[in-house]
C-alpha cells in the first residue's frame, strides 16, 4: 500500500486524514498537469473548499492549458476580473425549456464598473443564484424587509430566503440603473423598491439605457 502523507506548516498528516476538499485536489492536480488538449468539466468544484481555496482554485484553472468548465452555486468561483466576465453563463431553467444568458457579453459598457462591484462584495456575485432580486436603497429596507415579507399578501408566512429572494441594499439610487443591466444581462429577474423620485421613470430611464 502507498500512504500518501500531506505537510503543511502544522506538521505531517496521512491523506487517509484528511478531509475530502484535499482529496478533490490531489485528483485536480493530476488532470491538470497534463491537461493539453483535454476538456475538464468540474460539477459543484467548491462544494469540500473553504473560500480561499476557492478562489486559489480560479486562478490555478486560469493557468490550465486545456479547456475547462465549471458548474457552481458558489460566489467565490466567479472571475471579479473584466475580461473574464464574458465567459460566465447563467443557465435558468424555465417553462420552455433552460434558457443561457452570457451576461459579460452583454455588460461590454459596464465591465469596469461591475469588476468593481464583484471584488468589493461577494454579495454581488451570489445574486445571480437568486430565482429573484428585490432592489432596495440602504440598510433601513434591507433591515425591515426581511421583517415584513412574511405578513404581505399571499406568502403564506414564507421569508425570502424560502423563495430564494435576494435582497440587496445597493447604497443610492445612482446604483439601480447598474444593477438592473447587471441582472437583466444574466436574465435574473429583479425589482426596484424605493421612493421618491428614485422610481420615477424619467430618472430610471435615463441611466438604465445610457453607459456610464
Amino acid at each position: 500500500l502507498i500512504d500518501i502523507l500531506v505537510t503543511d506548516i502544522i506538521g505531517t498528516i496521512s491523506m487517509t486524514s484528511q478531509g475530502s476538499g484535499v482529496w478533490e485536489a490531489l485528483v485536480l492536480s493530476v488532470f491538470l498537469e497534463a491537461n493539453a488538449g483535454r476538456v475538464i468539466l468540474l460539477d459543484e468544484p467548491a462544494a469540500s473548499l473553504h473560500p480561499n481555496m476557492q478562489h486559489r482554485l480560479v486562478e490555478v484553472l486560469h493557468t490550465a492549458i486545456g479547456q475547462v468548465f465549471i458548474v457552481t452555486h458558489s460566489g467565490h468561483l466567479l472571475p471579479t476580473r473584466a475580461d473574464r466576465l464574458k465567459h460566465v453563463y447563467r443557465f435558468q431553467r424555465g417553462k420552455g425549456g433552460t434558457q443561457i444568458f452570457a451576461g459579460g457579453l452583454a455588460l461590454q459598457a459596464d465591465l469596469q464598473k461591475a469588476e468593481n462591484k464583484l471584488t468589493s462584495s461577494l454579495n454581488v456575485g451570489n445574486l445571480l443564484f437568486a430565482n429573484g432580486v428585490l432592489l432596495v436603497e440602504g440598510a433601513t429596507e434591507v433591515g425591515a424587509f426581511p421583517i415584513w415579507f412574511p405578513y404581505a399578501g399571499d406568502n403564506a408566512g414564507k421569508t425570502l430566503a424560502d423563495l430564494n429572494i435576494a435582497l440587496y441594499g445597493v447604497g443610492s439610487k445612482e446604483n439601480f440603473p447598474f444593477f438592473l443591466r447587471f441582472l437583466m444581462a444574466f436574465g435574473v429577474p429583479c425589482a426596484v423598491i424605493g421612493d421618491g423620485n428614485a422610481l420615477m421613470p424619467t430618472f430610471i430611464n435615463c441611466l438604465l439605457y445610457t453607459s456610464p
